[in-house]
């Protein structure tokens, strides 16, 4: 019996060249000035990040009957995402430690991405693709609790640096900088529960919530990248947005 298109997997292909566009303006602003560290971590995670919706969506709308092909989706695109998002809290940590602190900080984060990985492969999420389309991951629970922390660690700690920095702000950052904040909640939360939740109307729920935090930073970036260039200083919003 053929199955319907997954509607789940649309939007996580959706999400796809949304966050690489956002990475290819990060990509470009790093070109441009090598020495922003914040230009280089944000673009490093952006390609992950992107690249993950990929196997996570293709699966689903090219194979849904094929829960194989759904769990190794499942697994590389978490592989990625574990990169992604160690570099978003590198950039975290970036704005947070100094330099000795950083280097351990960054090993740190490296061997954990080594370690979700070595548990995907050791057991796998025993993932498939419901009548509705309708994408079930079935992470281990170390995976899913692994997954969630990095993701929310790294997210709080990027909030926390924006919000730090919002007075001094212009107003046109001040905007960018609110949008950034509104993605890292919106993704935080929709992509968080897509690791630790099963219930089929939350996935939808929380898949649409994460489409709409890459819509918001795509929107912003190409906004960002119609106005004149401007001197940003270090922690300014414009580095990771424009």
């Amino acid at each position: 019996m053929s199955m319907a298109l997954s509607p789940m997997g649309l939007l996580l292909l959706l999400c796809a060249p949304l966050l690489g566009y956002y990475a290819y303006r990060r990509y470009r602003e790093y070109r441009r000035n090598t020495e922003n560290h914040l230009d280089h971590y944000y673009f490093l995670a952006a390609t992950a990040v992107s690249a993950a919706f990929l196997f996570y969506g293709l699966p689903g709308v090219l194979a849904p009957g094929q829960s194989d092909l759904v769990v190794v989706g499942a697994v590389a695109a978490t592989g990625l995402n574990a990169f992604g998002f160690s570099h978003f809290f590198m950039a975290a940590l970036y704005g947070y430690l100094p330099r000795a602190g950083f280097v351990v900080g960054k090993h740190l984060l490296y061997l954990t991405v080594i370690g979700i990985v070595a548990a995907l492969l050791i057991t796998p999420p025993q993932s498939f693709v419901d009548a509705r389309g309708v994408i079930h991951w079935r992470f281990t629970t170390l995976t899913s609790f692994a997954m969630f922390s990095l993701i929310g660690a790294a997210f709080l700690l990027n909030i926390t640096l924006i919000l730090k920095n919002m007075a001094r702000l212009r107003k046109f950052s001040f905007r960018n900088a609110a949008a950034l904040v509104a993605t890292f909640l919106a993704t935080g939360i929709g992509g968080g529960y897509l690791y630790l939740g099963d219930d089929a109307d939350l996935l939808l729920g929380a898949s649409a919530l994460l489409a709409l935090g890459v819509a918001v930073i795509f929107i912003a970036s190409v906004i960002g990248a119609l106005r004149p260039p401007s001197a940003a200083g270090p922690g300014d919003a414009r580095e990771i947005i424009s």
